[in-house]
C-alpha cells in the first residue's frame, strides 16, 4: 500500500523588513522588493539604502522557506518556492505578500501612497504572481534579472498593468541566461501585449547601485 499524502493549512511566523519611518507623514511612495533564490531580505535591504529618498518607504518581504547553503550549519538562505507542493507554495506567498502589503498601509501615516514593486531572480515572478491575484496598481513595476513566468495569466496581467511603468533590467555578464536567449524570452512577452522598457549593465547576476538609484528616483507622472 503507498502512503496517502494528505495537507493542512496552518498558521506560522513570517516576517519582513522596512527602511524608513511608516508612520511618517512625509512618505508618498512605497517600494516593496522581493529578493532572490537563496537571499534574506535583511541583506538584500542593504542595495536600496543609499538609493531610497525621505519620502520613500521601501518593504522587503522573506522568502518562508529557509536552508542552510553548506551542511548542517553557517550561511542561511530562503526560497519563494520549489517544484514540491508548487501550487501550494504559489497561493502561500500571494497571501503572505499581500498580508505584508495591506499591514503596511493601514499602518502607514499617508492613506494613499504610490506602490512601486520590484522582483530580483526568482522574486520576479514572485512578484508577477502576487500582482495578478490581487488588486494592487503599481506606479511602477521592475523586473530584475528575472523572467516572467511562463504560466502567467497574461491578459489579466497586461490589463492590470496598463497605468505602470515597467522595466526589465539585465546584466550583460548574467550567469544564468545569455542576452540572446533573454531577448527572445521579452520578444515573446511583448507579443502578449505587455509593454515595457529595458535598461542593461555590465554586470553579473546581481543589483547595479547606480542603476537602483536611477529607477527611485525616477517619478511617474501622476
Amino acid at each position: 500500500m503507498e502512503a496517502k499524502e494528505n495537507k493542512i493549512t496552518v498558521q506560522r511566523t513570517a516576517r519582513y523588513y522596512t527602511l524608513g519611518d511608516i508612520e511618517d507623514e512625509a512618505i508618498t511612495d512605497i517600494w516593496l522588493v522581493c529578493h532572490g533564490y537563496g537571499q534574506l531580505a535583511q541583506y538584500f535591504m542593504k542595495h536600496f539604502t543609499a538609493a531610497r529618498q525621505a519620502h520613500q518607504l521601501v518593504v522587503a518581504p522573506e522568502a518562508l522557506s529557509r536552508f542552510y547553503w553548506n551542511g548542517f550549519s553557517g550561511r542561511v538562505g530562503a526560497s519563494w518556492m520549489t517544484k514540491d507542493l508548487r501550487e501550494e507554495e504559489i497561493e502561500d506567498y500571494v497571501n503572505y505578500i499581500e498580508t505584508v502589503k495591506q499591514q503596511v498601509t493601514n499602518t502607514a501615516a499617508s492613506k494613499a501612497p504610490r506602490w512601486h514593486i520590484l522582483g530580483f531572480s526568482q522574486g520576479c515572478a514572485t512578484i508577477c504572481r502576487w500582482l495578478t491575484a490581487t488588486s494592487t496598481r503599481p506606479a511602477t513595476l521592475v523586473l530584475w534579472a528575472g523572467t516572467f513566468p511562463h504560466d502567467l495569466d497574461y491578459p489579466t496581467f497586461v490589463s492590470l498593468l496598463k497605468e505602470t511603468r515597467v522595466t526589465v533590467v539585465y546584466g550583460t555578464q548574467d550567469e544564468f541566461f545569455t542576452e540572446a536567449n533573454f531577448q527572445q524570452h521579452l520578444a515573446e512577452i511583448r507579443e502578449k501585449g505587455l509593454t515595457f522598457d529595458v535598461k542593461k549593465f555590465e554586470g553579473k547576476h546581481e543589483l547595479n547601485a547606480l542603476l537602483v538609484e536611477q529607477l527611485m528616483h525616477f517619478t511617474p507622472l501622476d
